[in-house]
């Protein structure tokens, strides 16, 4: 399977079927797109449509995108043409006919080179309405203070993550760990650095949900967050976290 899953859609649901942790993330996002309520949602990077289905009910309209024609047709043959609108759609550059309420974005943001990562975040802010909202769930690594440290924690994140995956191929995550350490594919990096390049595309971080299993004795080394962007100085005390005292979430202080 090495390999595979990157350029086939068959081969990457086979993946995400035995990336049962993964799942407490996906709840996380849908419930938080529930609270928020858009009438107006976008999805990004939708690949094989993990949570795609979910969302077609969750607003009015409902856009689903990604930049790989093959993907996007995939997920539109799973979920049906009637459900919601498909296209295609480059974060770090595309606009769309008109602004929505929400972007929701799983597992993208670390597939954006490091060098996009700004540009992106800025164009999805031009994306979103004045009292719009992004929405982002992805993988963050540990702590690091520069680069030098880099290395270091892209293998202490990838030797616990995929310890968490019973029978997961040693193989695999030497592989995912290559690509992340080539800068290949895979671009990762840790929560601070995100938080600067927020400020320079003019959005705050609203909320910061880390989500884990109760299994996981050390988040810092886990770090899946779901994380609410707003555009800066807009309001956002209906955004503010909230502890369900779930199995899914902990939310950091």
């Amino acid at each position: 399977m090495t390999g595979d899953y990157l350029t086939n859609p068959q081969a990457y649901d086979q993946l995400m079927a035995r990336m049962t942790v993964d799942s407490y993330g996906n709840q996380a996002l849908f419930d938080s797109i529930q609270r928020l309520q858009p009438k107006s949602i976008c999805e990004i990077g939708c690949g094989t449509g993990v949570i795609s289905q979910g969302m077609v009910s969750l607003a009015e309209r409902v856009m689903i995108t990604d930049v790989d024609n093959v993907f996007l047709d995939y997920t539109q043959r799973k979920i049906g043409t009637d459900k919601a609108e498909y296209r295609i759609f480059d974060a770090t550059q595309d606009t769309l006919d008109e602004q929505v309420d929400l972007i929701v974005g799983r597992f993208v943001y670390h597939h954006i080179s490091d060098d996009d990562k700004q540009r992106t975040l800025a164009n999805l802010r031009r994306n979103i309405t004045r009292q719009g909202a992004i929405v982002l769930l992805d993988y963050f690594l540990p702590h690091y203070d520069d680069e030098s440290q880099k290395a270091s924690s892209v293998e202490r994140f990838h030797r616990y993550r995929f310890s968490l995956f019973e029978g997961y191929p040693e193989l695999l995550m030497l592989e995912q760990q290559t690509y992340e350490l080539a800068d290949d594919g895979e671009h990762k990096v840790c929560l601070r650095i995100l938080v600067d390049q927020l400020a320079a595309a003019n959005l705050h971080l609203s909320e910061d949900m880390l989500i884990r299993p109760d299994s996981i004795d050390d988040p810092d080394l886990f770090g899946m967050h779901l994380l609410v962007l707003k555009p800066a100085g807009i309001a956002s005390d209906q955004f503010n976290s909230h502890n369900k005292n779930s199995s899914y979430n902990r939310i950091r202080s």
